[in-house]
């Protein structure tokens, strides 16, 4: 999982690349977006699509914060509209 991770947050193409730059990064929920639909399904058993999104959505974080602690990926704070935002890079 960690390598999926991984490959979304340095792939996208050209335009990928100057918005995250301009951004900052990807957010967990833009990181679990660009998953391959047969790993997202995989990662929550639940039939209820929120739950299941929220399970999905949890792994992806963990998975994400386990890169950081691996220095493998760089986390940060990000200001959309009036909220702070983790996005990692």
């Amino acid at each position: 999982m960690s390598e999926e991770v991984l490959s979304v947050l340095r792939g996208g193409g050209l335009g990928e690349r100057v918005r995250r730059l301009l951004i900052g990064g990807l957010s967990a929920s833009q990181v679990l977006d660009r998953l391959p639909r047969e790993l997202v399904a995989s990662l929550s058993q639940e039939t209820n699509l929120v739950l299941a999104r929220r399970e999905a959505l949890h792994a992806v974080t963990l998975s994400l914060d386990e890169l950081v602690q691996q220095g493998r990926a760089r986390r940060r704070r990000a200001r959309l509209a009036n909220s702070l935002v983790d996005v990692y890079r």
